[in-house]
This record gives structure tokens, C-alpha cells and sequence, in this order.
């Protein structure tokens, strides 16, 4: 198994999956202009698509967007073959999962890699995944 992703790269790869249509997102409504609050709502709906579509792609390939550009990719803990397009997808809705309960678990979730011996959340461990490098 090639060597495990540190968590700035793991954060590095989410920034770039996912950061334009967080900072949509979490902007919609909060504008005193409709048509510029319509713009971040349609953008977040967009970045919505995206991160489904990247997620199933890092379950058959190993690699979403993100984790292409920074040398990571997803694998199985078991064998290192990629875990699959839904396993990719369920592990991106137990991610939303965690952030949707409470804030609490969200933020220990995305912490979690900081210290656990296999850089994982707990996303990864529940579909027995990890991120490794690929350079």
C-alpha cells in the first residue's frame, strides 16, 4: 500500500472538489440583491451535482478532481483497489450525514485524520477506506 495522505492534502483536495460551491452555498440568501442571491443558489445547486458526480468518480477511479491534481487517490483498506462508485458516494453522504446531525460530529469527522493512526474519518472507516498517495 503506498504511503497514507497527511490531512493538509486531504484538506487541499476537498478545498478543490468542493470550495467554490461551499463559499456559493453558505453566501445564498445572505445578500440583499435577489438576482445575486439566485446566482449563489444555482451555483450551490451546481457545486451539489458536482461533488456526487466527483464522488462516484473517486469510487471507480480512486481519483476526484482534486485528489487527481494533488497525487491522492481512494482505496479499499484491504487491498488498495478502488472502492467503488457507491461506496465513493456513500462515503460523501456520511460525510454530509455527520455535518447535518450536528456541527459537533461534522467537525470531529473532518478533524479526525489529525490523529488516527490510518489518517481516516469516520466516513473511511465505515466503508473501510483510506487515501493514499500516488506520488
Amino acid at each position: 500500500m503506498p504511503p497514507l495522505a497527511d490531512w493538509w492534502q486531504r484538506v487541499g483536495a476537498f478545498a478543490l472538489d468542493n470550495g467554490p460551491f461551499i463559499v456559493a452555498g453558505s453566501l445564498t440568501g445572505a445578500t440583499q440583491v435577489e438576482s445575486v442571491d439566485i446566482l449563489f443558489g444555482v451555483l450551490a445547486f451546481l457545486g451539489l451535482i458536482w461533488a456526487v458526480g466527483n464522488s462516484i468518480r473517486a469510487g471507480r477511479t480512486g481519483q476526484s478532481y482534486g485528489k487527481q491534481t494533488l497525487g491522492l487517490r481512494l482505496a479499499r483498506f484491504e487491498n488498495g483497489l478502488p472502492v467503488g462508485a457507491a461506496v465513493g458516494f456513500l462515503r460523501l453522504f456520511l460525510d454530509w450525514l455527520f455535518w447535518v446531525a450536528c456541527a459537533i460530529p461534522g467537525v470531529l469527522n473532518l478533524l479526525w485524520p489529525l490523529w488516527d493512526s490510518k489518517h481516516q474519518t469516520w466516513a473511511d472507516k465505515i466503508v473501510r477506506s483510506v487515501v493514499v498517495r500516488t506520488r
